[in-house]
C-alpha cells in the first residue's frame, strides 16, 4: 500500500512550508504500524485500522515538535483519520515501543539531513570536530592530570615551596642553601632539588636543543627512581666544585637517539661544547614530576656555573657564577619524602620552625619566608601523573 498517497489525500489543507516533511514522517509511522500489525499476526485490514487508530497521537506529537507547524494541525488529523480499531489493537510492552519510537526518529533525522546535504556536511564537520579536539584534550589531561607523579610511594613524597608572608609568592622555588639547611634538619627522610636547563647536543656536527633538568645528586633516591643500566651520580659528582662532566640519560631517549644502545653507560656525549659522560639512564616512563616537563637528560647540581649560569648583570654584580651559595636566590625546585607516619600537615609546623630560625639568622634574604609543604601533585606546578614506570 502506498502510505504516501494515503497520508496526502487524507490530508487537511494545510497553509504550512514544512507540509512534505510532516506526510513523510506521517506515512512512514503508517508503514512502520502496519508492518508491526502484519508481524504480529493481524489480517491486512485489521492491520491498517490499527495504524490508523494509532495515528492522530504520534501526529499530535510530532506537529509540536515543528516549529512552524499549525497548532490546529492535530485536531484536524484527529478528526479525519478516526478510525475503528475493531477490537483488534495489541499492546507493546513499554521497552519494545521505546524501541520503535527511537528507530522511527532516527530514520525522520536521516531523512532530513539528506535533504540538506550542504548543512549535513558542515553537521558532520562540527562534531568530528569537536569530537576530535575533546579526544586531544582528554588525552592531555589524562597524561598530566589524571596520573599521580612516576615515582614510587608517592603518597610519601611532598612538594616543598618558599611561601613570601606578603602572599605573592605561595609556591615559589628556594634557593639551594635553605635546601642544604632544611635537608640537615632531619625533618624529611630526604630532600632533593631540581630545576630545568637548556642543552644543546652535537650530533655529528649538527646541534639540537634538548630539554634537561640540574638535580642534586640524591634526586632520584628520594623520588625512589632507580637507574638501569648504569648508575645514580655518585657523592664526589655531586660535590659543590666538583668538575666532573656526567649526565643521565631518559630511557625514550636512549631508545629515540641512540637506538637501546647496551653500551651507552660510559659513552661521550658534546654537549654546550663539553664532554659529558653517560653514567646511567632512567626507567621507562619516568619524566618529571613537573606539569608537561619531559627532561632527556638529568645533570648534577655541582655543575651549575657552566649549565645554568646567571645573567651577564647577577654575574658582574656578584662577581662569579656560583648560584649554589647564594641563599637570596631561589630558583630550585624541592622535594622531599617524608619520614614514617608523618604527614603534610604535621611536617608543615617543625619545617616553618626550621624557617624562622632562618629568617632570625638571615634577616636580609629570609625574612618573611616560610615553607609550604604539600603532596606531590597537588601545587599548581606539580601535578599527578600515573606513568607506569618499571623500575620506580
Amino acid at each position: 500500500m502506498d502510505f504516501k498517497a494515503y497520508v496526502r489525500n487524507h490530508l487537511p489543507p494545510l497553509v504550512i512550508t514544512r507540509e512534505p516533511e510532516i506526510v513523510d514522517e506521517l506515512a512512514q509511522h503508517l508503514s512502520d504500524l502496519y508492518a508491526e500489525g502484519r508481524s504480529l499476526g493481524l489480517e491486512h485490514d485489521a492491520a491498517i485500522a490499527r495504524a490508523v487508530a494509532a495515528l492522530p497521537k504520534h501526529a499530535d506529537d510530532f506537529a509540536r515538535s515543528l516549529e512552524s507547524a499549525s497548532r490546529a494541525l492535530p485536531a484536524l488529523i484527529a478528526d479525519r483519520w478516526r478510525a475503528k480499531d475493531d477490537g483488534l489493537p495489541l499492546e507493546r510492552p513499554a521497552r519494545w515501543a521505546a524501541l520503535a519510537d527511537l528507530r522511527r526518529d532516527a530514520r525522520y533525522a536521516v531523512r532530513m539531513l539528506a535533504r540538506t546535504p550542504g548543512f549535513t556536511f558542515v553537521v558532520i564537520l562540527t562534531l568530528a570536530l569537536g569530537i576530535g579536539a575533546n579526544a586531544v584534550i582528554f588525552s592531555a589531561v589524562d597524561a598530566v592530570l589524571l596520573r599521580s607523579a612516576p615515582v614510587a610511594d608517592a603518597e610519601d613524597v611532598v612538594s616543598v615551596y618558599t611561601t613570601s608572608s606578603t602572599g605573592g609568592d605561595q609556591f615559589s622555588t628556594s634557593s639551594f642553601p635553605d635546601y642544604a639547611d632544611l635537608r640537615s634538619a632531619g625533618v624529611f627522610r630526604d630532600v632533593a632539588v631540581f630545576a630545568s636547563i637548556p642543552l644543546i647536543l652535537d650530533s655529528g656536527g649538527v646541534n639540537e636543543a634538548l630539554p634537561g633538568e640540574l638535580v642534586s645528586g640524591n634526586y632520584f633516591d628520594v623520588l625512589g627512581v632507580r637507574i638501569a643500566p648504569g648508575r645514580n651520580f655518585s657523592t664526589e659528582e655531586d660535590r659543590p666544585g666538583s668538575r666532573q662532566r656526567v649526565v643521565i640519560l631518559s630511557h625514550a631517549t636512549w631508545q629515540r637517539r641512540f637506538n637501546g644502545d647496551p653500551s651507552i653507560v660510559g659513552r661521550t656525549l658534546s654537549l654546550n661544547g663539553q664532554s659529558y659522560m653517560v653514567v646511567g639512564v632512567t626507567p621507562e616512563g619516568f619524566t618529571s614530576p613537573l606539569l608537561g616537563r619531559a627532561p632527556e637528560m638529568w645533570a648534577p647540581s655541582a655543575l651549575q656555573p657552566e649549565l645554568r649560569p646567571p645573567s651577564a648583570g647577577l654575574r658582574r654584580s656578584l662577581g662569579h657564577s656560583n648560584l649554589l651559595d647564594q641563599r637570596g636566590l631561589r630558583w630550585l625546585n624541592m622535594v622531599a619524602r617524608l619520614q614514617p607516619g608523618s604527614t603534610p600537615g604535621n611536617t608543615s609546623g617543625v619545617v616553618n620552625s626550621i624557617a624562622e630560625r632562618l629568617q632570625r639568622t638571615y634577616p636580609d634574604s629570609n625574612r618573611g619566608r616560610r615553607f609550604t609543604v604539600v603532596p606531590i601533585g597537588e601545587a599548581p606546578a606539580c601535578v599527578p601523573r600515573r606513568v607506569r614506570c618499571s623500575g620506580c
